[in-house]
């Protein structure tokens, strides 16, 4: 994507929590100088940006320090689609976590969720942004807000111990952020991370429905694969990327040359993205590391082989920065969690 984007149904969200709090949608259009808010949608997404303005605007009509933590607290499972039908229906918690993984860019193009299963009792769930800047508090606090939410009273999950770090500092009162939240929370971190108990991959979720959520994986792939292809130039660089990488790590050079133009235009072209293209070689390889270390016929020297590593240490290394674990600790995880 040219910029980093929500879905409009996060935008809607908002305007619907300040229709409850008494304000209707004329009075924030005015404060944004907007005449409607369908021009906030541009080729179906809406701006980062233009959405934390909401948010900004929000807090100053709403007079609420904590705008985007109470309204993710207000649980609206239709603000995230598709990926909230399938965290419901996923026969086990573990499918309901990788779905909130894999497809949450449907809704939030720039945010990347994390699994990892340090030592311990544990399990981390960490949130990443590759937007340029880092996104606002009231955004951050109102997705983590919406996932216990949503995770507490409409995926039909017990509630369970859980403790919440955020990366920037608290504003106002950290209890009762805790209080909203339900969570011990601490600020200032060096992530943005939230810590349940292992066992939760043990527990049974009430709305489980095997069909209904192989039906929405795939039609969330189709989607996603979709919100890929709006930008043709990143598809075409992902792509050359993929094809390339078999036999050798892909220089921006070899990669620009099949596009037809020349390294310059195609760094150019991206920066106008704001992306580069060491981080979108990175992201490729990320994914692919993480599809092709849960294939059990594939040994990991083969895996760092084919993703462009001069030996298995980098490529060791490389995915402890990805992922937190090791390749072998991920894949040994996975498969225990399957048979679950």
């Amino acid at each position: 994507m040219a910029i980093p984007t929500v879905s409009p149904s996060f935008m809607h969200a908002v305007f619907e929590y300040l229709a409850s709090q008494g304000i209707d949608e004329s009075t924030v259009l005015k404060q944004l100088k907007r005449r409607d808010k369908r021009q906030l949608v541009v080729n179906g997404r809406v701006a980062l940006q233009d959405y934390q303005n909401l948010f900004a605007v929000g807090e100053a009509l709403t007079e609420d320090n904590y705008f985007g933590l109470h309204m993710g607290a207000s649980p609206m499972p239709r603000t995230w689609g598709l990926v909230s039908h399938l965290v419901m229906a996923a026969p086990n918690p573990l499918l309901a976590i990788t779905a909130l993984m894999n497809y949450s860019r449907l809704q939030l193009d720039f945010a990347q969720f994390d699994l990892s299963e340090p030592e311990g009792d544990e399990l981390v769930l960490s949130w990443h942004s590759n937007a340029a800047r880092r996104p606002s508090r009231h955004v951050i606090e109102h997705v983590f807000a919406n996932i216990m939410a949503l995770a507490n009273t409409q995926a039909g999950y017990p509630s369970q111990r859980v403790s919440i770090e955020f990366k920037h500092d608290y504003v106002g009162d950290a209890g009762h952020v805790e209080k909203v939240l339900n969570a011990s929370v601490s600020f200032g971190c060096s992530g943005d991370r939230i810590f349940v108990p292992k066992q939760f991959l043990q527990l049974q979720s009430q709305y489980a429905q095997d069909d209904l959520f192989s039906f929405g994986e795939e039609l969330a792939r189709q989607r996603l694969l979709e919100l890929r292809g709006a930008d043709k130039l990143i598809n075409s660089v992902r792509e050359s990327i993929l094809n390339q990488l078999p036999f050798g790590l892909p220089k921006v050079a070899a990669t620009a040359k099949t596009l037809d133009m020349t390294a310059r235009t195609l760094q150019r072209r991206l920066q106008e993205r704001h992306l580069s293209y060491k981080a979108l070689l990175d992201e490729v390889r990320r994914e692919l590391a993480r599809e092709l270390v849960q294939k059990p016929e594939l040994s990991l020297s083969d895996v760092a082989d084919y993703l462009g590593f001069n030996d298995q240490s980098a490529f060791q290394h490389a995915f402890q920065r990805w992922e937190n674990t090791t390749p072998g600790k991920f894949r040994k995880s996975l498969a225990g969690k399957l048979k679950l």
